[in-house]
């Protein structure tokens, strides 16, 4: 039996002929394990100041290989160390908090490389990581059945699909998570819209498109008609083209490319196709 004091470490115990000891650190740590030529290395267990404990491999003091680690308030990493820290593959899981575990590549502590993460109230995202944020490709899923496929940039959507659980879907830019650049939105019902947004309303520049064939074309702000636009409908044309404000044209409403002469019977009674697609349009005329 030997006992030693060396510079940052005193050395408890030593079995020479085992090759098993128990060194104390001045930093609290406890190591109790195998030892080769004297040295921390193998099979062992460390015990840290704060309560957490290591079982696994070991060298030079520190977790390195693969091992478990059990943290104080019960979270726990089972898989790859290098020189103390989580590196390579393994999973973490949380005992309680919002994150309930992380499944994959882990880079000096951090989540790095393609991993998975699962929330407690069962969302989840599947993907690439970097630097412990969500970076490059991924897809997240809410339990509520909407998911996001696409591109992340720093923990957030850059350019991807989102689809309502609902059917509606958007394909496009993002920024700080809400659609910002270009981009298509098509709702379930079949409306259409391609064109800019800004803070996850139309504005710019785009064209939406009614599932009865009815187009807007033209400039949009804040989610409404607004600046210069044409409204088409497709059996009458184009039924204004001119300014809106806020929703609502500044102009006459009327054909601008060719008459409509066609008769169509509506309950009953003959109307002139004209007037239906003023009917029409007018019933539209306010953006929600």
């Amino acid at each position: 039996m030997i006992c030693i004091c060396l510079s940052g470490i005193f050395v408890a115990s030593i079995d020479i002929i085992g090759g098993y000891g128990t060194i104390e650190y001045d930093d609290g740590r406890v190591y109790e394990g195998q030892l080769v030529g004297g040295k921390v290395q193998g099979i062992g267990m460390l015990k840290f100041a704060d309560g957490h404990v290591y079982k696994g491999e070991v060298k030079d003091g520190w977790a390195h290989g693969k091992g478990n680690m059990t943290y104080v308030g019960g979270d726990s990493y089972d898989g790859d160390w290098k020189g103390g820290k989580k590196h390579g593959k393994g999973k973490y899981k949380w005992v309680s908090g919002a994150i309930y575990s992380y499944e994959g590549e882990w880079k000096y502590d951090k989540r790095d490389g393609v991993g998975i993460l699962t929330w407690s109230d069962g969302n989840s995202y599947d993907g690439d990581w970097k630097g412990g944020k969500i970076h490059g490709k991924g897809t997240y899923k809410w339990k509520s059945g909407d998911f996001y496929n696409g591109d992340w940039k720093d923990g957030q959507p850059s350019k991807g699909i989102y689809k309502w659980s609902n059917g509606d879907f958007y394909n496009g830019d993002w920024k700080d998570s809400k659609q910002h650049g270009k981009g298509t939105y098509k709702w379930s019902n079949g409306d259409f819209y391609n064109g800019d947004w800004k803070d996850n309303k139309r504005h710019g520049n785009g064209t939406l498109k009614y599932a009865n064939g009815d187009i807007y074309d033209g400039e949009w702000k804040s989610g409404k008609r607004h600046g210069y636009g044409e409204y088409t409908h497709p059996n009458c044309g184009t039924v204004y083209k001119g300014e809106w404000m806020s929703g609502t044209p500044q102009g006459e409403i009327k054909l601008t490319d060719r008459m409509c002469v066609q008769n169509k019977v509506v309950n009953g009674r003959k109307r002139h196709l004209l007037h239906l697609c003023k009917m029409a349009y007018l019933a539209r005329k306010v953006d929600e």
